[in-house]
C-alpha cells in the first residue's frame, strides 16, 4: 500500500528462511510485488524529511524522478553495492542509475518537514 516493495520482499524472504510452509501462504503478495515492479506502472513513495533533514527509500528500479516536493532540497545521494555518487536534487530532474551498480539506496538531504514524492519509473 506505500509502496515499500523493496521491504516487503526482504520480509518474504525472512519469512522464506524461517519457515518456508508458512511463508507460502504469502507467495502470491511476493508474486504480485515482483510484477508490479517488472511493470510498466510508476511506483509513488511519499515521504516527509525527519528533523535531522533527511530522508531515504530503497529503490526496486533503477530510473526515478522527484516530481511533488513541498519544502528545500539541499542534496541527494546514491548509495549503491558498487559504487556512491551525490547528485544535486531538485524536482525537475530525472535520474537513471546504471544497474552495474547494484542495489541502490536514496538519500536525500533537506530542510526538516520537508515532503516530497519519489517516481520510480521503467525505461
Amino acid at each position: 500500500q506505500n509502496s515499500q516493495f523493496s521491504a516487503a520482499l526482504a520480509h518474504f524472504d525472512s519469512m522464506l528462511k524461517i519457515d518456508a510452509d508458512f511463508a507460502a501462504n504469502y507467495q502470491k503478495y511476493a508474486d504480485h510485488i515482483t510484477e508490479a515492479i517488472a511493470g510498466d506502472e510508476p511506483i509513488f513513495v511519499e515521504g516527509a524529511f525527519s528533523e535531522s533533514g533527511l530522508w531515504f527509500h530503497k529503490l526496486v528500479r533503477n530510473e526515478f524522478s522527484l516530481p511533488k516536493v513541498e519544502g528545500r532540497l539541499d542534496k541527494l545521494e546514491v548509495r549503491c553495492d558498487r559504487k556512491r555518487h551525490v547528485f544535486t536534487a531538485d524536482s525537475s530532474s530525472q535520474w537513471s542509475i546504471p544497474k552495474s551498480w547494484g542495489e541502490c539506496t536514496v538519500m536525500v538531504y533537506g530542510e526538516e518537514n520537508t515532503k516530497l514524492t519519489l517516481t520510480e519509473m521503467n525505461s
